[in-house]
């Protein structure tokens, strides 16, 4: 049987975390590429699936940047610290954010970077 894609959406490693962790507590065996997948979340992820969605939301709403680059920033292991890091996230970005921009996001992620710890 052919498996058909009935909707794609961006999502963090701690949504994705818990779509797998209900799956697996469902007593569905995980796939190969799913136990994987969920290994490197559990090494990797620094928030869960609420932390995770509070960021992106704040970041959309002060800095006005869109879901998939917040995404992009929420989901590094090793948050970024500086400009020129941001950068690299927001380079194929229609409109970047200006270096006034980037100065508040740094200052928001180093807050959630002090809130939470690896997961």
């Amino acid at each position: 049987m052919e498996k058909k894609i009935i909707e794609e959406k961006n999502l963090t490693l701690g949504e994705v975390k818990e779509i797998l962790k209900a799956r697996e507590e469902k007593d569905t065996e995980l796939s190969y590429v799913q136990r994987i997948t969920l290994d490197y979340i559990n090494k990797f992820s620094r928030f869960d699936a609420e932390q995770s969605r509070q960021f992106i939301n704040d970041l959309k709403s002060k800095f006005g940047i869109e879901e998939k680059f917040a995404i992009q920033i929420v989901n590094l292991s090793h948050l970024p610290e500086t400009e020129e890091e941001l950068d690299l996230i927001f380079d194929r970005a229609d409109q970047p954010p200006t270096d006034e921009q980037k100065k508040g996001m740094l200052q928001l992620i180093n807050e959630y970077k002090t809130r939470t710890e690896f997961l």
